[in-house]
């Protein structure tokens, strides 16, 4: 089997694995689902869930405001029970068998994180994690002092500060970085951050001398990102000298291109077979710049090739308003704006997107559609309207209860008596007795 094969297959079972949400309409159907398909599974191991699509059903919680109330609470661990380095010891062990510190960091189910942190906070992580669960690093024990730290500086970090050494992985940069801070002597170790005395650069023409003799030919970018041109660049920044000192950027005119048929030339000569987004992230040959001026001319859709996403439509045929209203009539009449949006199954969120760029959102879809459980509460205009609406609707029911509850609509009615100041005389506390 090819390798082209073997990826074929994880992205035909991924896709396999996504569903639609959309079909679960209330709270109470999210929790029979929830406990059908991940039981036993925390919040976390939902979340991370790729296989039976636990984070997309995440979202979807997340989306819907019901992720405290269907998912199970964060299952939080309070490492106090250890009280000695041996405890950690032990409980590492059996708990943590055989993993390395990056197994037990992304372990979720046993919350390995929240140990290694606790370790970490106590001053037990080079002490309880067994050896070969131990970080890979050097042992720099053999520099004893100071003078043998700045002879190894030197010899395997030449020309780098301090930055450039801690972010350096060849050598183990970042391990002796952290042994020198541990040691207290990184200032007598580490060379000096890499700034440039600019003091002496008076003028435009003293920047303009200083860039030919440092940085001849470089761009903006290549400049910026030079180790030590940052600063220079920084420099300029702060006088307001960069137009002047630097470069042009090499920006290309696009517009020469009078007309969609100049573009579409342009395009088949220049990126042709390169879809939007490599369009968009070309900025070494340009590309993003005619991305852009593209976008600004509205000549994206007539250019360019359609974007070929899972779950997209053609929505060529839709060339009138009533296109667009029959389209909608015939493939997501009784949905709302928001679940329309959100639909990629069906092609929705595309069609809502067709909608907003041709402005025919608010004429295609009807009016103050909701979510069911939504109520319209204009007609309560006092605080006795509140209080008939309550009783005649949700008699004998708790705040909290009232503020949880989804399914009929109790919730809005909750956050707009809220919002007026009248949740006391409309809900009262329930008396302690």
């Amino acid at each position: 089997m090819s390798l082209d094969d073997i990826i074929k297959g994880i992205v035909e079972d991924t896709v396999k694995e996504r569903r639609d949400y959309s079909d679960l309409r209330t709270i109470a159907e999210a929790k029979r689902y929830c406990r059908k398909t991940f039981v036993g599974m925390g919040r976390s191991e939902i979340a991370h869930d790729y296989k039976k699509g636990g984070s997309g059903f995440y979202n979807f919680l997340a989306n819907m405001g019901w992720r405290d109330i269907v998912l199970p609470k964060s299952k939080v661990i309070y490492y106090s029970f250890l009280k000695t380095m041996e405890d950690a010891k032990r409980y590492c062990m059996k708990t943590f068998p055989g993993m390395t510190v990056s197994d037990i960091q992304s372990d979720t189910k046993n919350h390995g994180s929240g140990f290694y942190a606790f370790l970490v906070k106590k001053g037990w992580a080079e002490e309880a994690l067994p050896e070969r669960m131990r970080p890979v690093g050097r042992d720099y024990s053999a520099l004893k002092t100071v003078d043998d730290a700045i002879r190894y500086c030197r010899e395997n970090f030449p020309g780098k500060g301090r930055r450039q050494i801690q972010l350096y992985l060849k050598n183990r940069g970042s391990g002796f970085y952290e042994f020198v801070s541990r040691m207290c002597w990184r200032d007598e170790v580490l060379p000096e951050r890499l700034k440039e005395d600019y003091s002496s650069i008076k003028t435009v023409r003293d920047a303009k001398r200083y860039l030919k003799e440092n940085y001849s030919g470089m761009t903006r970018t290549e400049l910026y990102t030079e180790s030590g041109g940052s600063g220079f660049y920084q420099y300029l920044g702060r006088k307001g000298w960069r137009d002047e000192v630097l470069p042009e950027r090499k920006r290309k005119d696009y517009s020469v291109l009078k007309a969609v048929e100049d573009a579409r030339r342009y395009y088949e000569k220049n990126f042709n077979g390169m879809k939007r987004g490599e369009l968009a992230s070309d900025r070494e040959n340009g590309g993003s710049g005619f991305y852009s001026y593209l976008g600004e001319m509205g000549w994206r859709d007539e250019v360019l090739p359609e974007s070929k996403c899972a779950g997209s439509n053609d929505y060529s045929g839709i060339k009138k308003l009533n296109d667009a209203k029959r389209y909608y009539k015939r493939n997501f009449i009784g949905m709302s704006r928001t679940q329309v949006q959100t639909d990629r199954k069906n092609g929705g969120a595309g069609f809502y997107k067709l909608l907003t760029r041709k402005g025919w959102r608010d004429l295609v879809f009807p009016p103050k559609m909701r979510h069911p459980g939504h109520a319209d509460y204009s007609a309560i205009r006092t605080i006795d309207d509140a209080v008939r609406y309550r009783n005649d609707n949700y008699a004998g029911m708790t705040r909290n209860r009232l503020k949880h509850d989804h399914d009929n609509g109790g919730c809005g009615f909750y956050q707009y008596v809220s919002r007026r100041g009248w949740i006391d005389a409309v809900i009262p506390r329930r008396e302690k007795g």
